[in-house]
């Protein structure tokens, strides 16, 4: 069985890869991109949620094209597709 800790601790670094990844593409495309950030979640339920979550923060008041939108919003999920574990 794996440990909380190591629960904890995939989880977090999913999470970080993940806004990375909005974040990274963001930039790439000249979009309005502050920062990234991650934080713990308050779940009792280690087995049916993630233990850390993620945003980023925009620019306030900007406008993001469809194109933009669309790239920046997969970018996270594709990133953590390339650093998955095998």
């Amino acid at each position: 069985m794996i440990s909380v800790a190591r629960i904890q601790a995939r989880d977090r670094r999913q999470a970080a890869i993940h806004e990375a990844g909005h974040y990274v593409i963001g930039r790439w495309r000249g979009v309005g991109i502050q920062w990234p950030m991650i934080w713990p979640t308050k779940t009792p339920d280690l087995n049916s949620e993630k233990t850390w979550v993620g945003h980023v923060q925009f620019t306030p008041n900007i406008r993001i094209s469809a194109e933009n939108g669309r790239l920046i919003g997969v970018a996270g999920a594709i990133a953590e597709n390339f650093t998955r574990d095998p």
